[in-house]
Parts: structure tokens; C-alpha cells; sequence
């Protein structure tokens, strides 16, 4: 893994807390605790250029792009809840939907594979599927005692939960099938499926990396330095990358075994996305990082 980006100018105020590349990785969108959104153009081995932001009005949490339709950016805002914008290169971004007034507090708006709906999780763990055009509920997945804190949906529409009483569950789309759970001794701090949707990942505090299968069946695993681990994601149908708060990234095989590592103070990987050949991370600076991924060669 090799840094590719030079700091940009007109960055964000705070530390950058997400990031979500579009699909082709030629826009990344960016969301810091300032509140706002800078949508950034990307290429190999070029520096960072801001296309356009949203205003920090909207205190957004996270960001996604549309698996479907290039133009289309949901958004999770903690004082607006879910909106759907399109984006179109460094015009005014135009909010298309305002999801309604139960997605406030919401911690991501995760499109499903089609780009049809949005699966929406909240400050109070309640998890809701929308369709985004016409803004309207879809139904809402069974929920646990305990909070969901994190979300995960697959390509084929099934969702995985991180829960605050350390168990993933599993589970596709509609709020009446049973649900498949695996309990773990520590804290669970992140989950993400494999770009195919055979595998999930499952990140510990602890320190492991859980390889699965969709049936929550373990297929290897992997320890990593604790560093106060925060980010998992995939960057093949057989390669995950972890990051630590310490600035660590880990590049781990899905039979387990840990291959090349880097650290930088200025990542915070709480949150990474990967497209293209390229892996953009968090940062304590005002500009996500966005680094070159090679695997089997050198760089």
C-alpha cells in the first residue's frame, strides 16, 4: 500500500470520520464532524480535486453512493435523517427526497444492490428499509433487545447487524423470516460483507478478524494487533483490509494470515471504502487519504 494523495486545499474543518468511493472510484464523498460533505474527483497517482459540498447545516454522519445511478448520493444526517442527492460533477448538489422525520438520528443510509431503497440505521438502533423515490417506508427489520450499531448489506439483500450485546445477525430483507446470530466474547466493532456476498467479516475488539460464511459458519480468522480497531473492508472476494485508531492498516487473506502492513499517524481508519485500485481512509486532517492497493506484486 503505497499514498498517492497530496493535501487539498478547502478540505474540511475536523477530522474526516467517512468516506464512500462511487463504484467506477472517479468521485469520493467525504463527511467530517464539521457536518458537511465535499464529493472529491479521484484518480491513480493524482492528487485529490473538490468537485462541490454539501453545507454543514446538514451535520451528516455518512455517505453512500448508488450502486445504479452514478449521479445519486444518500446521506445520513443526524439533525435531517436520510436525504438522496444528485451530484453532478461541481454543480449545487439538488436533494431529490427527505426520507421522513423516523430516520432522524440516523447513523448510515446504506442503498440495497438495485438502487432501488435504502436500508437506514438510527441513534436508537431501529433499522428501516425505504424506497427513495418516493421517500416512502417499506417496512422495518426485526430488531434485537439490544441497540444495532452498525449495518452491513450484502449483494444479494442480505443484511448483517453488529448489536451492542456483541451478536451478529444475519438475515435477508424481510422483518418475518428468522434470523441467523452468532454471539461473541468481546466487543464486535465492524462487519462487511465480500464484494460476491459468500463472506462476511467480522471485526473484534479484541483483535480477530472472523472469516464466515453467509450462514455465519466460521471459515477462518485472523489476530491483529488491538489497536483499538475500528474499520474493516473488502478490497477483493478474498482480501480485507483493518484499520486501528493508531493509524494502522492490516491486509488479511479470507483463510486467514496477515500480509503487508502500513501505519501513518494521519489515517483514522474508522471508517474506508475501496474502488478502482484505490483504498481512501479517514484522517485527522482536513482531506481523506487515498492510497494505492497492490496485491500480489510490488508496487
Amino acid at each position: 500500500m503505497s499514498s498517492t494523495s497530496a493535501p487539498a486545499a478547502h478540505g474540511h474543518r475536523s477530522p474526516v470520520a467517512h468516506v464512500a468511493f462511487r463504484t467506477d472510484g472517479r468521485r469520493l464523498a467525504s463527511c467530517s464532524y464539521d457536518g458537511a460533505v465535499i464529493v472529491w474527483e479521484t484518480a491513480p497517482s493524482s492528487p485529490l480535486a473538490r468537485l462541490t459540498s454539501l453545507g454543514r447545516r446538514q451535520q451528516v454522519r455518512a455517505a453512500h453512493w448508488n450502486p445504479a445511478a452514478a449521479d445519486l448520493l444518500a446521506t445520513a444526517s443526524k439533525t435531517r435523517g436520510a436525504m438522496v442527492w444528485r451530484i453532478v460533477d461541481d454543480r449545487p448538489p439538488v436533494l431529490l427526497a427527505l426520507l421522513d422525520r423516523r430516520t432522524e438520528g440516523a447513523r448510515s443510509a446504506t442503498w440495497t444492490a438495485e438502487g432501488q431503497q435504502l436500508l437506514c440505521l438510527t441513534d436508537d438502533g431501529e433499522i428501516t428499509l425505504w424506497h427513495a423515490q418516493t421517500a416512502t417506508l417499506v417496512t422495518t427489520i426485526g430488531r434485537r433487545r439490544a441497540r444495532c450499531v452498525g449495518v452491513s448489506v450484502s449483494v444479494a439483500g442480505t443484511v448483517a447487524a453488529v448489536c451492542e450485546d456483541d451478536v451478529v445477525t444475519v438475515g435477508d430483507l424481510s422483518p418475518r423470516r428468522p434470523r441467523a446470530l452468532r454471539r461473541y466474547p468481546s466487543a464486535i466493532v465492524g462487519c462487511a460483507w465480500s464484494p460476491d456476498g459468500s463472506t462476511l467479516a467480522v471485526l473484534s475488539a479484541d483483535g480477530v478478524v472472523e472469516i464466515l460464511t453467509a450462514d455465519l459458519v466460521r471459515a477462518g480468522s485472523v489476530r491483529v494487533p488491538p489497536s483499538a480497531l475500528g474499520g474493516v473492508v473488502w478490497v477483493t472476494d478474498d482480501h480485507v483490509v483493518v484499520g486501528g485508531y493508531d493509524g494502522s492498516l492490516h491486509l488479511v487473506g479470507r483463510a486467514g494470515g496477515e500480509g503487508s502492513r502500513l501505519r501513518d499517524s494521519r489515517l483514522w481508519p474508522a471508517s474506508m471504502s475501496f474502488a478502482a485500485g484505490m483504498l481512501a481512509v479517514g484522517g485527522l486532517v482536513a482531506e481523506p487519504r487515498v492510497l494505492s492497493l497492490f496485491l500480489g506484486g510490488s508496487p
